[in-house]
């Protein structure tokens, strides 16, 4: 079960990943158009990119916790979509999504 204390461990996890390193100046610019979940989103030219040093409560399947799940999308929507981001690509994972760290905000 979800406490708002974990809720809001999520939340500042999330703003650490999303807003701190380097300066967003030096980095590419990238518009998001979609969150499926809470650490996974796709660009507008289709790049699926799983956020770095992330893993949000799973939406569906075995291990599912769709409450806290949902929450941590609607989080995520809620800062970067529709938006230009900074992006920081580190590597890809073993479904070929770019794993990657998002800046907002410089």
């Amino acid at each position: 079960m979800t406490t708002p204390r974990t809720a809001a461990n999520w939340s500042l996890a999330l703003l650490l990943v999303l807003g701190l390193a380097q300066p967003a100046a030096a980095l590419e610019t990238v518009t998001i158009r979609s969150c499926y979940d809470g650490d996974t989103c796709r660009s507008n030219t289709g790049e699926k990119i799983r956020l770095a040093c992330m893993d949000t409560p799973e939406l569906r399947g075995k291990c599912a916790n769709p409450v806290p799940a949902q929450a941590a999308r609607d989080y995520l929507r809620g800062l970067v979509v529709g938006r230009g981001v900074g992006i920081r690509r580190i590597t890809k994972d073993r479904y070929g999504r770019t794993v990657a760290e998002l800046f907002v905000d410089d």
